[in-house]
């Protein structure tokens, strides 16, 4: 690992080494650990207990308080375990390694071990920093919040993923093989903010924490997506375009109109033999300046999704193939 790696990987975890070997060997991870040969599967057990520390140090600073009678929630004790639950699971541990850019940084042989290794990936790098910082609980619970979001969790729930900007910006990028966001961080009067150059643009995200800072910058960022036609949202119904909701339904129904005002040709069905899917239903719809097409088992779902990138087009947005 080279010295620019090192300090990409210190921005993208907001934590900086004063060893930087620790750094380094938790990212050496083995498909099969061989009994602990390894320092990253030595970390993780102090990385195991920091997490379960640190979390229930987050959230009982969040939820618990001191009165009169005594220390007591301000919620049900339920609502505190389901955080702590959902939170303190390793699914989660691996989803943030992937969304944060670190997955790259290792070396992983085959895709059925991905998911294992990013989430050992996880411990060790919290066991990698409570050991550089000599068990420094201040340095080791910011820490831990800030690689699982906990804040924006806490904020919003675990159902809500509407209000996911970081990780629908991380699934758009996988989608279209574009480049993470790297998420730079400072401190303005005071208070965190976040900032990610996008284009020519860059964007600052305010918060309370540099979590909610990151989403807030994430939320901008997605917008400029929508409105740039890179990303068309969904709802339970179909699809978002712009602030018109239209369906799929209703996406053949708009381009029935404007093919008997002559904007578009007729609509065309071919098949063709795919060698993973066998024979498949193609729908090809044209106009003067482009051409929607769309294949599928299902001939009227070809149809729809055509109909659909005609649409996008006819209303002056980016078609990606």
């Amino acid at each position: 690992m080279n010295p620019q790696d090192i300090k990409r990987i210190e921005n993208i975890i907001q934590y900086e080494f004063k060893n930087k070997k620790l750094l380094e060997e938790a990212f050496i991870i083995e498909a099969e650990p061989d009994n602990y040969a390894c320092s990253s599967e030595v970390f993780r057990i102090p990385g195991k207990r920091a997490i379960n520390f640190a979390l229930t140090q987050i959230v009982m600073e969040r939820f618990g308080e001191m009165g009169e009678d005594g220390y007591s929630l301000i919620t049900d004790k339920e609502s505190v375990n389901y955080i702590l639950n959902n939170l303190y699971t390793r699914d989660v541990y691996a989803r943030n390694i992937q969304m944060l850019g670190l997955a790259e940084y290792l070396n992983i042989p085959e895709e059925d071990v991905y998911d294992d290794m990013t989430r050992r990936l996880f411990e060790a790098l919290v066991g990698a920093v409570t050991i550089d910082s000599n068990w420094d609980l201040s340095s080791i619970t910011p820490f831990v919040g800030f690689l699982l979001d906990s804040d924006f969790y806490i904020e919003y729930g675990f159902e809500d993923y509407d209000k996911h900007y970081v990780a629908k910006i991380y699934n758009w990028c996988v989608e279209n093989n574009k480049s993470f966001p790297v998420y730079r961080f400072q401190i303005e009067n005071g208070k965190p903010v976040c900032k990610v150059k996008f284009g020519p643009s860059i964007v600052t995200g305010n918060g309370k924490s540099k979590t909610l800072a990151k989403f807030d910058a994430a939320k901008q960022v997605y917008q400029m997506l929508v409105d740039g036609g890179y990303i068309l949202e969904r709802d339970s119904e179909g699809y978002i375009i712009g602030d018109l909701k239209m369906s799929l339904d209703e996406a053949v129904a708009y381009l029935d109109s404007q093919y008997q005002n002559g904007a578009i040709g007729e609509i065309t069905y071919s098949s063709a033999v795919d060698s993973e899917k066998g024979y498949i239903g193609v729908c090809t719809i044209e106009s003067d300046t482009f051409t929607a097409s769309a294949d599928d088992l299902d001939e009227m779902v070809a149809m729809k999704k055509a109909a659909y990138k005609m649409v996008k087009h006819l209303l002056g947005y980016r078609v990606e193939e």
